[in-house]
């Protein structure tokens, strides 16, 4: 009862229709904007646990996204991502798939929820629906231009 308590209130709290990030668009991503959009969610959501009343789950999400071993955050995040990317491409070979691609979000939800922290994808999109990569520095531009030649 608490958690779909929970799961509601996070969601009318973000009920904003956010554009998700597609998992091919953040594979392609600089590792500094990858890091930065993941910041933003961990962060993000922790803020919105603690807000809706719910610091224990706030402090669960904080404390795994600190641990920086083979069970912290930031590697179970990996392969939850590359587990739903490797869904998406299963499901893109089938002709009769009408199954909506998953999302970064989705990854991030699926891993969370699997530590027992409830979190709507819903919720994590609205968090980065203002996110943008850095812009590409001017060496990088002339690269390609004299690669263009």
């Amino acid at each position: 009862m608490k958690a779909a308590l929970l799961t509601i209130s996070l969601i009318l709290a973000c009920s904003i229709s956010a554009p998700a990030m597609p998992i091919l668009i953040f594979a392609k991503m600089k590792k500094p904007d990858q890091a930065t959009y993941i910041d933003n969610m961990v962060e993000g959501a922790a803020k919105i646990l603690k807000d809706q009343g719910h610091p224990d789950e706030s402090q669960k999400i904080l404390d795994l996204f600190g641990n920086a071993t083979p069970d912290g955050g930031v590697n179970q995040f990996v392969l939850s991502l590359k587990a739903a990317d490797s869904e998406n491409r299963h499901n893109a070979i089938n002709p009769n798939n009408r199954v909506k691609p998953l999302q970064v979000e989705d990854a991030m939800e699926r891993m969370l929820k699997d530590h027992g922290i409830l979190v709507p994808a819903k919720t994590l999109m609205a968090i980065n629906q203002n996110f943008m990569p850095a812009p590409p520095k001017v060496q990088d531009i002339q690269k390609i231009r004299d690669a263009n030649q």
